[in-house]
């Protein structure tokens, strides 16, 4: 499921070139509209709950224990911060709200535990910080992009774009060294 014309097609084709086409479906659509009528297998969920919003944790559990097979598996890759940052930071405006996630609320691992066992028969099977690999990652992603300026200019992009995304590569690389925001893979079953 997405939102995005450009990811839809992008997730086609790979799948398409993996010849797996008959295996996976995509939909472009908003999760909330998902019939529970058809059941899924899996459900892979990446970097989504940053921008379902706090208040919709437990609805959006809820759906997904709704439309998963009785034996299906369900992950969600989020980016988090730490339980004790969460209440202020869902309050409170920052760089990252402002510029480059509107809306966005990053949740902490408790508040996700929480709203998964409020509205949802799954566990947690398995959970991992792999934030500190995010680190080598931004810097890259901020080499490669600061190396294709001229070409991001081409397209009609200014300076201060080019700086807030140069800002953002190093905050967020800041943020994964000194795990002030982690990013947790997480693995939900049931009970058989």
């Amino acid at each position: 499921i997405t939102l995005s014309e450009e990811q839809l097609k992008f997730a086609e084709q790979k799948v398409k070139e993996a010849g797996l086409q008959d295996r996976i479906r995509f939909l472009l659509c908003d999760y909330r509209e998902l019939s529970n009528t058809h059941k899924y297998d899996r459900i892979i969920v990446c970097e989504v709950l940053e921008h379902v919003g706090n208040e919709y944790y437990e609805e959006f559990f809820r759906l997904c224990d709704s439309v998963l097979a009785d034996n299906g598996v369900l992950v969600i890759q989020i980016t988090s911060i730490p339980d004790e940052r969460h209440d202020a930071s869902a309050r409170s405006s920052s760089f990252m709200k402002e510029y480059i996630f509107p809306g966005g609320c990053l949740p902490s691992l408790s508040r996700i535990a929480s709203a998964m066992a409020a509205a949802s028969r799954f566990s947690m099977e398995h959970v991992e910080n792999i934030g500190g690999h995010y680190v080598r990652t931004l810097r890259c992603w901020r080499k490669n992009f600061l190396e294709n300026q001229s070409k991001i200019r081409s397209l009609g992009f200014d300076e201060k774009f080019l700086k807030m995304w140069e800002y953002y590569f190093d905050y967020c690389a800041s943020g994964f060294m000194t795990r002030t925001i982690m990013t947790y893979p997480i693995v939900f079953t049931r009970q058989a």
